[in-house]
């Protein structure tokens, strides 16, 4: 049904679910099998814990897992992102890091309110048989820091139940001309499904509270070459994106100590 009127509301939730999807690089192709991601949102004080693990596949031959975990907590004025790929080709060790961005003194109330403002104006573009209603974002992003750069493209359809909960996700997306540390990389597009098995209303208040599992986490460097912290790097700049038509203009990350 077209034209429904009944628009989304910020709420607190959590979000467990699997999901699958495809990456093409250049002339290469791998399946995402076995994934899994959950999600955490503390409405009341913008904090929010995004965790997603998954196997990455070539002719039905596993070549790594890849597990990447963030926690933007508004609180402690900080997001820190947890990386980890294994089961590499070679006996490789796996690839581990664990950095941080220190955001400014911003009160949580002032985001809150963005938030709750902004998902207001949000209108589903249909509901679904199963009553859940579907809301369409598409995201253009000029990535440009010092060892990365390129156009990254995402269009999203996000659907969310009667608690205005996420319930599933459809994900499309490409990075586009892409230099890393200086050379050029092959085009990117993916595809990614996700299908709750839990969507309920409410998170438990440890979800924003870094894992001593995490080992130590160090201050994000922009100049750094290592691919497990160009991820950290990518999910901030995606951050700016999504937050910018909040209209928070001084919600900036204040400059990294290092």
């Amino acid at each position: 049904e077209e034209g429904v009127s009944t628009r989304s509301t910020w709420v607190s939730q959590t979000d467990e679910g699997t999901f699958s999807g495809t990456v093409t690089a250049g002339k290469y192709g791998v399946k995402l099998v076995n994934g899994k991601l959950s999600n955490y949102i503390d409405a009341e004080n913008a904090n929010m814990q995004l965790n997603m693990s998954v196997s990455i596949t070539m002719a039905s031959i596993t070549v790594a897992k890849v597990s990447v975990e963030a926690i933007l907590n508004v609180t402690a004025k900080r997001l820190t992102v947890h990386v980890v790929v294994a089961d590499l080709p070679n006996n490789t060790k796996p690839i581990r890091n664990c950095s941080y961005l220190v955001l400014p003194e911003i009160p949580p109330a002032n985001v809150t309110t963005a938030l709750k403002n902004f998902m207001r104006k949000q209108k589903p573009n249909a509901t679904t048989k199963d009553g859940d209603r579907k809301f369409e974002r598409s995201i253009d992003l000029n990535v440009n820091v010092p060892q990365a750069k390129g156009e990254v493209k995402a269009d999203g359809k996000l659907y969310l139940n009667d608690d205005q909960v996420m319930h599933n996700m459809h994900f499309d997306g490409s990075v586009l001309d892409a230099t890393l540390n200086g050379s050029a990389e092959p085009n990117v597009t993916m595809t990614a499904d996700y299908l709750g098995t839990t969507a309920k209303k409410g998170a438990n208040a440890s979800a924003f509270a870094v894992p001593s599992e995490w080992g130590k986490c160090t201050p994000l460097n922009h100049e750094s070459k290592s691919t497990a912290e160009m991820i950290p790097v990518m999910l901030f700049e995606l951050l700016n994106t999504i937050v910018a038509p909040l209209d928070l203009s001084e919600l900036k990350v204040s400059e990294v100590v290092v």
